[in-house]
């Protein structure tokens, strides 16, 4: 699509995801250089101040940086990018479903910590909730479709991170969000056996009210495995 198609700022957006995912994937390694700016504008046939818009993004994201006088440095993403691109990761890691897998993993066990350490350390503040929590339980028991199963899980994960007032936990639960609206294998691999996750929500629910935190963490975790798992396989699939 040219410029002249599409919004300046659409057209950005799409170069931009072109050159993350060239990262991402390796294709661009860490310390090479990207084309100057006059050359990627014409590559892309755009102006060159859409492309400094580009690179100035990718440099927010920690993919690359600019100095001036040294044109512009690929990234180690492994070192220098935030969970902001962790959907795109996933994405650019696609054809690899085994580290792709270990990724995802990695992030699960992190909400997982998460939540732990918020049932022990702000109970009082959720079992306040007790009301909104209930009725987005009973909504995650009758979701019939992936979907709905979604939406009722991020709707309880956010009665939970906003009644126990942590911000930091907040940016997770963010992240999540984004992360099984944008990737379509994940939102599948934790929300599509219904009768699986009808009996994790009861059984995290049992959990809860007993305050029984090992036993949350236990519940939580079979379901991590078997989303990894589902995951994985995929994309195994589609490859």
């Amino acid at each position: 699509m040219s410029s002249s198609a599409a919004p300046a700022s659409h057209v950005a957006a799409g170069i931009e995801r072109q050159l993350a995912l060239e990262i991402l994937r390796g294709q661009r390694a860490p310390g090479s250089q990207l084309p100057p700016v006059r050359v990627l504008a014409r590559t892309h046939g755009v102006t060159a101040p859409t492309i400094q818009r580009v690179v100035d993004r990718l440099e927010a994201g920690g993919l690359v940086s600019a100095r001036r006088g040294s044109g512009v440095t690929v990234n180690d993403p492994e070192r220098t990018t935030d969970l902001s691109l962790l959907s795109l990761r996933l994405e650019a890691l696609a054809g690899e479903p085994e580290r792709a897998a270990r990724l995802l993993a990695d992030f699960l066990e992190l909400r997982r910590v998460l939540s732990a350490h918020l049932v022990r350390t702000a109970s009082a503040k959720i079992m306040a909730a007790g009301a909104q929590l209930v009725a987005c339980a009973l909504a995650a028991e009758k979701a019939t479709t992936t979907a709905e199963a979604l939406e009722a899980d991020l709707a309880f994960s956010r009665v939970v991170v906003e009644a126990a007032g942590q911000s930091a936990v907040t940016a997770i639960m963010h992240t999540t969000a984004r992360l099984v609206r944008e990737v379509a294998p994940l939102a599948e691999a934790l929300y599509g056996d219904r009768a699986y996750h009808r009996r994790v929500v009861k059984q995290a629910a049992q959990a809860f009210g007993k305050n029984d935190v090992a036993e949350l963490e236990d519940v939580l975790a079979a379901w991590d495995r078997r989303t990894v798992t589902r995951f994985r396989t995929a994309l195994e699939g589609c490859k």
